[in-house]
């Protein structure tokens, strides 16, 4: 997922290193928080975590519920990630793949590639 981490020039290097050889990732808000719920769903359900102790852990997080509430006026946080959890568990075993899959697919933007001097 390296949509999420490589956002910027200067760690290009440790992109390379992961076998992405492309511009940084632009930063989206919106998109960084639906992947960070996807991988949040997926973990909870890799562990085995039932939806109604996933409830609970997700309560268990008070300043997250307060920024979201004063941003969003939900617990965007928790609601995104029951919504990736329930859609995980009545999907086919190929969901996992298509959240997780090349960036590029999934509708990822690139920043410009830099034109390197010669």
């Amino acid at each position: 997922m390296s949509e999420l981490v490589y956002t910027a020039w200067d760690i290009r290097a440790f992109a390379q290193d992961l076998g992405d050889e492309g511009p940084p990732f632009a930063w989206d808000e919106e998109r960084r928080a639906q992947l960070r719920a996807q991988l949040g769903a997926i973990y909870f359900h890799l562990y085995g975590i039932e939806r109604a102790d996933v409830e609970y852990i997700m309560s268990t997080f008070p300043i997250v519920e307060r920024n979201d509430l004063a941003a969003h006026g939900t617990y965007r946080t928790r609601d995104l990630i029951l919504s990736y959890y329930d859609a995980y568990m009545s999907a086919t075993p190929s969901a996992l793949q298509t959240w997780l899959g090349p960036e590029e697919k999934r509708g990822a933007r690139r920043h410009r590639p830099i034109i390197e001097e010669a």
